[in-house]
C-alpha cells in the first residue's frame, strides 16, 4: 500500500523497495555505569521487568498498571523499570500511585541507547503493550540479548515472544506470572532473531538505482 502511494508521485515501481527499518548496528552497545539509584533498584528485585512507552492511548497504560497491580498480589519481589520521556510525568506518577506500585517501579525517563541496552541486559523480561507497533525494534533488541519478551498480540511478533490479549490486564499478569514460574525453560526457548544489515542493503540499493 505504501509502495502504491509512492508510485503515484511518478516514481518507477522498480525503484521502490521495502526493507526493514531496524538494522543490526542497533544491536551494538557499550555497557555503561548506570546511576547508583537505578543500579541499586536492579539489584533489589527479581524479576526485573523493563518496559518502554509514551503516555498515549495506543500504549494502554491504564491496563498495564492494572495488570502489574494484579501481579503484585501473587508475585512479591518483581520490579519494573519504566523507560521513556513520559515515564517521569505527573500523570504517570499518579497512575503508579493509584495502582500502589510506587515501591516497585523505577521511573527512568529517557535513556541513551547504551544505557537502555545496559538496563535490558540486567532484566528478566521486556514488556511491550502497543498493538500497532509491528515487529518493534525494542523487541528485537530484547530477543537478541536472550531476554524473554511478553507483548500484546499483533500478528507480527517474532518467534518465541509470549503474547497476551491487548488491553487485557488479567492476561498480561497471568502470562508474566506463568513465565516467571518456569523462567529457565522460557529463557532457553528464546529465539534470537536474524537481523539484516539494512544500512548496507540501503547503500547497495542506492548505488544500483543511481543511474
Amino acid at each position: 500500500l505504501v509502495k502504491d502511494n509512492i508510485v503515484t508521485y511518478g516514481i518507477s515501481p522498480g525503484k521502490v523497495v521495502a526493507i526493514p527499518a531496524f538494522s543490526r548496528q542497533y544491536l551494538c552497545y557499550i555497557p555503561v555505569t548506570l546511576p547508583e539509584s537505578l543500579q541499586d533498584f536492579l539489584g533489589k528485585f527479581r524479576p526485573i521487568i523493563v518496559t518502554y512507552f509514551f503516555y498515549r492511548p495506543e500504549f494502554f497504560i491504564e491496563s498495564m498498571m492494572d495488570g502489574l497491580a494484579l501481579l503484585a498480589k501473587t508475585m512479591k519481589d518483581f520490579g519494573v523499570v519504566m523507560i521513556g520521556a513520559d515515564t517521569t510525568s505527573k500523570e504517570i506518577t499518579e497512575l503508579i500511585a493509584k495502582a500502589e506500585l510506587q515501591d516497585r517501579v523505577y521511573q527512568a525517563g529517557d535513556l541513551a541507547h547504551d544505557d537502555f541496552s545496559t538496563v535490558l541486559s540486567q532484566s528478566q523480561f521486556y514488556l511491550r503493550t502497543p498493538q500497532k507497533d509491528g515487529v518493534c525494534s525494542s523487541v528485537l533488541e530484547s530477543l537478541s540479548q536472550k531476554i524473554p519478551v511478553i507483548a500484546s498480540e499483533n500478528g507480527t511478533r517474532p518467534e518465541s515472544v509470549i503474547t497476551f490479549v491487548t488491553d487485557n490486564a488479567y492476561d498480561l499478569a497471568e502470562k508474566i506470572e506463568k513465565a516467571w514460574k518456569d523462567y529457565q525453560t522460557v529463557q532457553a526457548k528464546v529465539v534470537v532473531p536474524h537481523v539484516h544489515d539494512t544500512v548496507a542493503e540501503e547503500a547497495d540499493l542506492l548505488v544500483a538505482h543511481s543511474t
